[in-house]
């Protein structure tokens, strides 16, 4: 997988992002936490979602 050298989310902070998702949290309050906009929440949630963990 390709990173760019600002990326706020690796491939294991994505896994944690959607771990919090799981057990509820809200999207807006996770991407306060995580440091991305929430916009950045629901493209990785959507990837997940068709994908699983591989979508990461």
């Amino acid at each position: 997988m390709n990173l760019h050298k600002n990326a706020r989310l690796t491939p294991k902070g994505r896994e944690l992002l959607i771990q919090r998702l799981e057990r509820g949290e809200h999207p807006e309050d996770l991407a306060c936490a995580m440091g991305v906009n929430v916009r950045t929440v629901y493209k990785w949630r959507l990837p997940y979602r068709e994908e699983g963990l591989s979508g990461l």
